[in-house]
């Protein structure tokens, strides 16, 4: 399969609904108490709380009603002080529910998994769906091996377990979904069952798949695949401070969009 026509996201709309919901959306937080990467994309990580706190602040002032971070909240695997510096910013806020999908440098093992899913208010799985303002919201877990075990580097899985609890969950609601997931699944290139996902999804209907959103890629991108959108939101963490990268969804007035700021 190919993807093609990448773009940067701005004002794109599709597909209706009768709920009315806004959705703040941040993600690649990153923070560590460490000097900024010369290379790469450039990550300001003692620069993350305030700019995670400024991405707060906007989703604040648009009247967002949940919010959710897509992974990468933290830097360099699960530390629980480490953790609380960055989530004390996270949850300063009116906003309910605030909600999290984990990423690669969230965990580097089972044990730190499970922590995660304590802190996280997920205890009973790192993977996770919900209803709200008649939207149904999907949370997938990246962080496996083809064997069904914790892995963070690729190449990487939705284990066979989580398969069949989205095959499941994605039969058990009338509403429109949307999927949220650290990594892309649009193609192979993080997740080699990615194509078992859009799978499941295809056959639920695109007519019912709102969007699948995604962080991990440190840039913003949408493409379609069998008539279902994805998106990746830009890394909050990237650029020094005052840049902060995030998105607003809306789906409102029978109207699916996605805005991505860098502010």
């Amino acid at each position: 399969m190919q993807i093609s026509n990448i773009t940067s996201i701005s004002n794109i709309t599709s597909i209706t609904t009768e709920s009315s919901l806004k959705i703040g959306v941040v993600t690649d937080v990153h923070w560590a108490d460490k000097d900024a990467n010369p290379v790469g994309h450039l990550q300001n990580y003692r620069d993350a709380k305030k700019k995670l706190g400024a991405a707060m602040s906007e989703f604040e002032s648009w009247g967002a009603d949940m919010v959710i971070e897509l992974g990468d909240f933290i830097d360099e695997g699960y530390d629980g002080t480490v953790w609380d510096e960055i989530d004390d910013v996270y949850t300063d806020t009116t906003i309910s529910p605030l909600k999290y999908a984990i990423g690669n440098h969230d965990a580097t093992s089972e044990s730190e998994r499970t922590s995660w899913k304590t802190k996280t208010g997920n205890s009973s799985s790192s993977y996770y769906s919900f209803d709200i303002e008649e939207t149904h919201v999907i949370v997938l877990d990246g962080l496996y091996n083809s064997s069904g075990d914790f892995d963070n580097t690729t190449p990487l899985y939705i284990s066979s377990t989580q398969l069949t609890w989205l095959e499941n969950d994605l039969d058990s609601t009338s509403n429109k979904i949307i999927v949220f997931c650290h990594y892309p699944l649009y193609d192979q290139s993080d997740i080699s069952n990615a194509g078992s996902v859009r799978t499941l999804l295809e056959a639920k209907g695109s007519s019912n798949i709102l969007a699948v959103i995604n962080g991990h890629e440190h840039e913003q991108k949408s493409t379609t695949v069998n008539s279902i959108d994805y998106y990746a939101v830009d890394a909050n963490v990237d650029s020094p401070f005052p840049t902060a990268a995030y998105a607003q969804v809306t789906v409102t007035d029978g109207v699916f969009s996605i805005e991505n700021f860098t502010s």
